[in-house]
């Protein structure tokens, strides 16, 4: 029994031999049979080929129809025209506002402003702004928004050029303008567009201590754009944040430029840049030149300022002004058939006394 199992042992073990031998023999063959181009090509010639076959191979099966799932996919939808690019030299756009409303009511609580116009020469408009009062200066908002659908071109509005344009589409339309600090407003240049010629309405409007915008001021006027406009308004607007409402346009909305102005003293506008004629000045008269008529009144004197009119209205005597009437509260006719009155006369110290001096001849000037 002893003697079976060891032959078993030994039959077992030398079959594990040979088959480790052939699967060694057949590992060799096929790491060497891939070391080199030549090696691969001559195995696969020495391949047998199937033997040829009568029935034709199967046909693939037709693609199969993807289910209809709409249009592809292209990413999210459109949402308009890029924003404006960030400009330092230019406001930036805030968000949309709401469309506005105009009632009579808000027109009608508002005040009209003066308009005054001025050609505009070339792209730039900073000569015509120097045509306004030396003390004037041009106000450069942080930030401006508009309730048109577009706001991309909206700085365009504000960058002192007149050859940009900002079309806000059709009235009514809202631009806000916010300064970077509160100023005393009292004038908008505007700088229509090619297509608002005809008359239009802007509402101005700034905020209350509540928030609320509230009417100012109404321009309007029939806008040429070949025009710029400075609108002054009925008082100074003193305000950080305003806004244009623009209720009526002949065509879409369009702006040039939109300048806030603030002055320093009174406004004074040089229509085409031609500076008024200043007002003839006269030189002060000499009383005690001899082609003027003097009759000597009363009172010792050393200078004029110790002579006055005896009477508060008119009359042709003077005294010394210590001894003159309250004249306080008493109102005087407008005629002028005395020599004082109307500045045909003045009191004046003559050869030490208080004198008349007219230009009314002798037998005029003395009372009868």
């Amino acid at each position: 029994m002893r003697g079976t199992a060891q032959s078993i042992g030994i039959a077992l073990a030398t079959l594990a031999l040979v088959a480790c031998a052939s699967s060694a023999s057949t590992r060799s063959e096929r790491t060497t049979g891939a070391e080199t181009p030549e090696a691969m090509d001559a195995a696969v010639a020495a391949r047998p080929e199937p033997p040829p076959s009568d029935t034709p191979p199967p046909e693939p099966p037709p693609p199969e129809t993807p289910p209809d799932t709409g249009p592809p996919d292209t990413g999210p939808p459109d949402a308009g025209p890029p924003p404006a690019p960030a400009r330092t030299d230019l406001p930036s756009v805030g968000p949309a506002l709401a469309a506005p409303d105009a009632t009579d009511t808000e027109v009608d609580a508002a005040w009209n402003s003066f308009l005054t116009n001025q050609p505009r020469p070339d792209c730039a408009i900073d000569t015509p702004l120097s045509w306004i009062h030396e003390g004037c200066r041009a106000l450069r908002p942080t930030r401006v928004s508009t309730s048109a659908a577009d706001a991309t071109t909206l700085p365009l509005a504000f960058d002192l050029d007149a050859c940009t344009t900002f079309d806000a589409g059709d009235a009514p339309q809202t631009i806000e303008i916010e300064l970077a600090r509160t100023e005393t407003i009292d004038l908008l240049v505007i700088d229509p567009g090619p297509h608002s010629s005809g008359p239009s309405r802007h509402v101005i409007e700034t905020e209350d201590a509540r928030g609320r915008w509230v009417p100012r001021t109404v321009l309007f006027g029939a806008y040429y754009d070949s025009v710029l406009y400075a609108l002054r308004f009925p008082s100074p607007i003193r305000a950080r944040r305003l806004r244009v409402r623009t209720i009526a346009s002949p065509g879409p909305i369009e702006h040039r430029e939109i300048v806030p102005i603030a002055c320093r003293g009174d406004v004074a506008i040089h229509v085409e840049g031609i500076a008024p004629d200043p007002e003839p000045s006269s030189p002060p008269i000499d009383w005690h030149a001899p082609e003027y008529t003097h009759v000597t009144g009363s009172g010792h004197c050393r200078s004029d300022r110790d002579c006055a009119p005896v009477a508060c209205c008119g009359g042709s005597q003077c005294g010394l002004a210590r001894d003159a009437p309250n004249c306080s509260g008493v109102g005087c006719g407008q005629g002028c058939g005395s020599p004082l009155d109307c500045g045909h006369g003045a009191c004046i110290c003559f050869h030490g006394t208080c004198s008349l001096a007219t230009t009314y001849p002798m037998s005029d000037a003395v009372d009868p």
